[in-house]
C-alpha cells in the first residue's frame, strides 16, 4: 500500500504537471489553424498538431501504472477481508479492515476513472479534431479562405472541451499530489514500527492522536478540493469566451513566435523528472547488490517455509517452502537482469557517442549542399539516424519484463514474509530491495521513454519534414528549414545525451563494483558460521556509505557537464554552421 500510494502521487503529479501544458498546445494550434498557409498546414499537419495526443497517451501509461498497483492492493484487502469475517477475530480489527478496503475502493475508481477521461480526450482529439482537419488539408482538395473560417467554427467547441476535460484530469491530479504530499506520504512513510510496538498504552497513544489528527487534516483536504472545483468552474463558465478573445486577438506575428520557440518550450519539461532525478535512480545499481548480499547472509542463518498455510499458492515464487530457495531465486534473476542490463547499456553509449556529429552533418548538408546532394545524402543519413535510435529502443525494452518479474517477486515475498517470521532485520532488508529495485525500475521507464521521444522527433517530425524539404524548391526553403528543425535537432541531441551520461555513469558503476558483488555471491547463502555473518554484514555496510557518496559525485559531475552542454547547445550549433566549409561538409560526409 505504501509502494502504491507513493508511486501514484509520483504519477498523477506527472499527469497534473502534462495536462497544464494543454492549453497553451490548444493556442498554438488556434493559431496555425488561423494564420498558416495552406502549404504550411500541409507541411506541418498531422505531427505537429499531435503535441496534446503525446500528453494525453503518456498520462494514459502512467494513469494505468496506479490502476494495476491499486487493483493488486484491494484483492489482498478484498482476502483479508474475507478470512477475518469467518474467522473469530477481534471485532475492531475486522471493522478497521473493512474501512481500509471501503477508502481503497474509493481511491481505486478514482484512477480508473481518470484513466477513462484520458481515454475520452484522446478520441476526442484523434477520432473528431485531427480527422476534421485531416478531410480539409489534403493536397487534393482546393484549400479557400472560407474553409479556414469553418474549420474553425467547427472545431471550436471540441477545443473547448478537450480543453476543459484536460482542465479537471490537472485540477484532480494536483489535488491528489498536494495532499499526498501534506499528509499522506509523511503518515506512510514513519509508521513502520508501529507492527512492533509491545505496550498496550503506546497503542492507545497513537490510535488517540490518529484520531485526533483525522478531522482536521480531512476538513483541510475538503477545503482545497473545493476551493479548486470553484476555480474550475469560474474558468468554465468564461473557457469558450476566452477561446473567441483568443481567436480575435491572435496575430501572424504569434505563428511566427510559435513556429520558431514550440520545441524549445516542449523540451523544458518533458524530461525534466529523469533530468533532476536520475542521480538518485543510478544510484541503486550499487545499493542493490550492497543490499542484497546483506539479505544473503541473513537467509544463511536458518531455512523456514514461506507459507503459513500449506495450501496457499504463490504466483511468482517458485519454492514457496525454502525461504534459502527463494532468496537464491531473486539473486539469480536480480543477477541476470544486472549483468544483461551492463552489456546492454555499454552498447547504447558506444552507439550513441558520435550521434551528435550525425546531426550536425544533417544541418550543414542542408545549408551548404545543392540539389545533388541533399537528394544523394540526406535519405541514407536519416535512415542511419533512424537505426541508431532504434536499436537502443530495443535494447532498453529488452529488460523490462523480466524487471517487472523481480518487482512482483519482491512484492509477493515482502507479503508473505511478515506472517512467517518476527525476524524484524529480514523484512526490512527485503523492504529495502524493494525500494532500490523500484528505483532502479523506474530509471529504465523512465529512459525508455525519452528514447522513444526522441525517435518520435526524429522520425515524425525532424525526418518527415526533411522528406518533405527534398520535393520543394530547396533553395527557396533552406532557411526556413533550418531554422524550423535547429531547435528541434538540439532537443534531440540533448536527449541523447542524458541516454548517454545516464548510460556510461551505471556502466561505470557496474564496472567498478555491482559486477563484482553479484557475480561471487552465490556462497553467501551457505554460510554455517554466525560470526562470519556478522563480519560479511557489518564490511558489507561499512563500505555502503563511501561507495554511495563516490558514486554519488560522479553521477553529480556529469549532470553538470550535462547541464553546461544545454546551456551552450545551441550556440555551439550556431558557430558550427557559420564555420564550418564545404570542405568540412564533404570529410563529414565521407565518415558518415
Amino acid at each position: 500500500m505504501r509502494s502504491a500510494l507513493t508511486s501514484a502521487r509520483e504519477d498523477l503529479n506527472r499527469v497534473h504537471i502534462g495536462m497544464e501544458r494543454v492549453p497553451k498546445h490548444l493556442n498554438d494550434m488556434v493559431s496555425l489553424m488561423k494564420h498558416a498557409s495552406f502549404d504550411l498546414l500541409l507541411m506541418m499537419f498531422p505531427d505537429s498538431f499531435n503535441d496534446i495526443e503525446k500528453l494525453v497517451n503518456d498520462s494514459l501509461v502512467v494513469l494505468r501504472k496506479p490502476e494495476k498497483d491499486f487493483g493488486q492492493v484491494l484483492n489482498l484487502l478484498t482476502e483479508i477481508d474475507y478470512l477475518l469475517t469467518n474467522k473469530s477475530t477481534d471485532e475492531m480489527i475486522s471493522l478497521q479492515v473493512h474501512d481500509v478496503k471501503t477508502q481503497w475502493i474509493n481511491l481505486t475508481e478514482l484512477v480508473i476513472e481518470l484513466a477513462k477521461q484520458a481515454e475520452r480526450t484522446r478520441e476526442s482529439f484523434l477520432l473528431q479534431f485531427n480527422w476534421i482537419l485531416q478531410e480539409f488539408i489534403r493536397p487534393d482538395l482546393t484549400f479557400a479562405e472560407t474553409n479556414r473560417d469553418f474549420i474553425i467554427l467547427l472545431l471550436l467547441p471540441k477545443i473547448v472541451e478537450i480543453d476543459q476535460t484536460t482542465d479537471l484530469l490537472g485540477v484532480i491530479t494536483k489535488t491528489y499530489s498536494d495532499i499526498s504530499f501534506k499528509y499522506t506520504d509523511e503518515q506512510i512513510g514513519g509508521y513502520a514500527h508501529l507492527l512492533t510496538l509491545t505496550k498496550e498504552e503506546d497503542r492507545k497513544r497513537y490510535l488517540k492522536q490518529f484520531q485526533y489528527d483525522l478531522v482536521p487534516q480531512v476538513v483541510q483536504s475538503t477545503r482545497l478540493a473545493l476551493e479548486r472545483h470553484t476555480e474550475f468552474l469560474e474558468r468554465d463558465r468564461n473557457r469558450r469566451g476566452n477561446y473567441e478573445k483568443f481567436l480575435n486577438q491572435t496575430s501572424y506575428d504569434d505563428l511566427i513566435k510559435f513556429l520558431l520557440s514550440r520545441n524549445s518550450i516542449e523540451g523544458k519539461t518533458d524530461d525534466h523528472v529523469l533530468v533532476e532525478q536520475w542521480q538518485d535512480y543510478v544510484l541503486a545499481n550499487a545499493i542493490l547488490a550492497n543490499y542484497l548480499n546483506i539479505l544473503m547472509v541473513q537467509a544463511s542463518k536458518s531455512d523456514f517455509s514461506l507459507l503459513k498455510e500449506s495450501n496457499r499458492c504463490t504466483t511468482y515464487i517458485k519454492s514457496p517452502n525454502s525461504f534459502r530457495q527463494t532468496i537464491s531465486q531473486l539473486s539469480d534473476n536480480i543477477r541476470s537482469i544486472l549483468i544483461d542490463l551492463y552489456a546492454d547499456l555499454n552498447h547504447i553509449q558506444i552507439g550513441l557517442e558520435h550521434f551528435p556529429i550525425h546531426l550536425k552533418t544533417i544541418l550543414l548538408l542542408i545549408k551548404k549542399g545543392n540539389n545533388d546532394s541533399i537528394s544523394t545524402y540526406l535519405p541514407n543519413l536519416l535512415k542511419k539516424g533512424e537505426n541508431i535510435v532504434n536499436e537502443s529502443l530495443t535494447i532498453l525494452k529488452n529488460p523490462r519484463i523480466k524487471m517487472e518479474q523481480v518487482k512482483d517477486l519482491l512484492i509477493e515475498l515482502d507479503s508473505l514474509i511478515t506472517e512467517v517470521t518476527s525476524d524484524i532485520s529480514l523484512t526490512l532488508q527485503i523492504e529495502d530491495i524493494k525500494t532500490q529495485w523500484t528505483l532502479f525500475n523506474d530509471l529504465f521507464i523512465q529512459i525508455s521513454i525519452q528514447a522513444e521521444n526522441a525517435i518520435n522527433d526524429f522520425l515524425l517530425q525532424f525526418n518527415w519534414v526533411l522528406e518533405q524539404f527534398i520535393q520543394l524548391d530547396i533553395d527557396k526553403y533552406r532557411d526556413l528549414i533550418i531554422n524550423l528543425l535547429k531547435i528541434k535537432v538540439i532537443e534531440i541531441e540533448r536527449t541523447i545525451d542524458l541516454l548517454t551520461i545516464i548510460s556510461q555513469t551505471s556502466v561505470d558503476i557496474s564496472l567498478e563494483y555491482t559486477n563484482e558483488k553479484i557475480a561471487g555471491n552465490t556462497h553467501f547463502i551457505l554460510i554455517p558460521n554466525e560470526q562470519e555473518r556478522k563480519d560479511i554484514i557489518k564490511q558489507h555496510r561499512y563500505e555502503l556509505q563511501p561507495i554511495a557518496v563516490k558514486f554519488a559525485r560522479l553521477a553529480l559531475k556529469r549532470h553538470d557537464e550535462f547541464l553546461q552542454r544545454t546551456q551552450n547547445r545551441q550556440k555551439v550549433y550556431e558557430e558550427f554552421l557559420n564555420e564550418m566549409s564545404q570542405n568540412d561538409l564533404n570529410l563529414l560526409l565521407s565518415i558518415n
